[in-house]
């Protein structure tokens, strides 16, 4: 393992973590980083397979795996979930 020192003074060591996610997880993984915003689904479908990863890991890194799941659905209506999920899948057609 490899210490670094970060602005504070203080020698940290970084740590990095794997979660195993499918369409339906990175979808929603996705709009929560974009909930704030007037159009998140369209948004959604704008980006390509680089912003979507970055947009479904940010979330993860910063709520963990279970926000996105229990705020998402409250937000967006189920066809337009379905929309995004399809250009998900549409964008990353190796996972299921």
């Amino acid at each position: 393992m490899k210490s670094v020192t970060h602005p504070d003074g203080v020698r940290r060591i970084s740590m990095k973590m794997e979660a195993a996610v499918g369409v339906a997880d990175m979808t929603l993984y996705a709009l929560h980083m974009l909930a704030q915003e007037s159009e998140p689904v369209a948004l959604l479908k704008g980006c390509n397979k680089r912003e979507i990863f970055a947009l479904a890991r940010a979330s993860l890194q910063g709520f963990g795996q279970d926000t996105a799941k229990i705020e998402v659905p409250k937000t967006i209506n189920p066809i337009e979930l379905t929309t995004a999920e399809e250009h998900v899948r549409s964008v990353f057609p190796e996972i299921d």
